[in-house]
């Protein structure tokens, strides 16, 4: 029978109850609604989309439709700007250190905050530019942020510090220190989901990959993302023969599980697992629920048992309301062996995604492995 909604996972039901629910959403659509995550009331979550909002809150930046060269140039339509953060308190563990993926995503140096909610300058990506020449500007090149589909001279000049406007009842501070809480829980929300995981695979494929062991908040390397969709009609290049816009086009995600917040503004589809026919997810006008999917790691993993499977973002016709969501990506620390790889662990994984869909190059790769070396030495 064709699925066409998404499973919903309630954490307060029985243990039992629940690993078999998330074996069922794993295992056929790779997508689920997760309802009563502890210490995740709608109070919190509708705060943390706030502070998404105070983000992007630029002046001027309501559409971005005069993007048909950076569209046409990207493999997947990507109509959102996005501002990223790795952990601020690395691992305890200390699995992280000596790894790229490590570097980037536990070293709080990297983390590029908020210094003030008054500028009118926009958090966008910084160029990756393989001429930099000077320490200070490839450390800026290589850290990588989610694309903004803007043009060059609307991205912040100069250093990487970024500037935002909006909510004037947000702070640089008061941002930092919520969003830096609210990572701090997810974690430990991904630890409590990757053991349930663990003990539904045992439990019904009798697969123990030891994700539990590799995956919690003493040394899983993640990261938390803001993304806002503007409003507006979109370039032509994202349109369908619906009339509808693309948010963001098809794609799977990559690594173990993506766990998102997203707003009531809808949009979100999933493809059926026979792939005839996309299926919506509802959206969170309550601010209720997280959406969790498999990511690509997680199918290698269990050996295609539970499904990456390909969603995608649209946006109404006469959308006038920005989108913002906020999606955190779940990984295991970086020397975790991933099976069927021939010995790859996840540090090369992430590596061959990041060359592949042009977030790292092998020159920017090459510099934070300089970097650990004059770290180490």
């Amino acid at each position: 029978m064709s699925i066409t909604t998404i499973p919903v996972v309630d954490l307060s039901s029985s243990f039992l109850d629940t690993v078999e629910a998330v074996d069922h959403a794993m295992s056929t659509l790779g997508f689920m609604i997760i309802k009563n995550a502890p210490k995740f009331p709608a109070s919190r979550n509708r705060t943390a989309l706030r502070m998404a909002s105070a983000l992007f809150s630029v002046d001027g930046l309501t559409s971005i439709q005069d993007t048909k060269e950076a569209i046409s140039n990207k493999k997947v339509i990507d109509s959102k700007e996005g501002w990223e953060v790795g952990r601020e308190y690395p691992p305890p563990s200390g699995f992280h250190r000596g790894s790229v993926v490590g570097r980037l995503f536990c070293d709080p140096k990297l983390n590029r905050w908020p210094i003030e909610l008054k500028s009118r300058r926009c958090p966008v990506s910084p160029g990756r530019s393989t001429h930099a020449s000077t320490t200070s500007e490839m450390e800026d090149s290589c850290y990588y942020y989610e694309d903004s589909q803007l043009w060059a001279d609307q991205l912040m000049e100069g250093s990487n510090l970024y500037y935002v406007s909006g909510d004037k009842d947000v702070t640089a501070e008061s941002f930092k220190s919520f969003v830096t809480e609210y990572y701090e829980d997810v974690i430990e929300l991904s630890s409590h989901l990757i053991a349930l995981t663990e003990v539904a695979l045992q439990r019904y494929h009798n697969l123990a990959p030891g994700l539990a062991s590799h995956c919690n908040s003493a040394n899983m390397i993640s990261t938390l993302r803001m993304l806002h969709y503007p409003p507006g009609k979109g370039n032509q290049a994202s349109k369908l023969p619906s009339g509808e816009s693309i948010g963001i086009g098809a794609h799977r995600d990559y690594g173990l599980l993506t766990i998102l917040l997203q707003d009531g503004s809808g949009g979100l589809q999933v493809l059926s697992p026979e792939g005839a026919h996309w299926i919506d997810v509802p959206p969170n006008t309550n601010s209720d629920f997280f959406v969790v999917n498999v990511g690509d790691m997680m199918m290698q993993i269990t050996e295609g048992l539970y499904k990456s499977n390909i969603h995608r973002v649209i946006r109404p016709e006469t959308c006038s309301n920005p989108r913002y969501s906020i999606p955190f990506f779940v990984e295991p620390q970086p020397r975790m062996e991933i099976r069927g790889t021939g010995g790859h662990d996840c540090e090369a994984f992430l590596i061959e995604y990041y060359k592949r869909s042009g977030i790292l190059d092998e020159e920017a790769v090459e510099y934070h492995r300089r970097a650990l070396e004059g770290v180490s030495g």
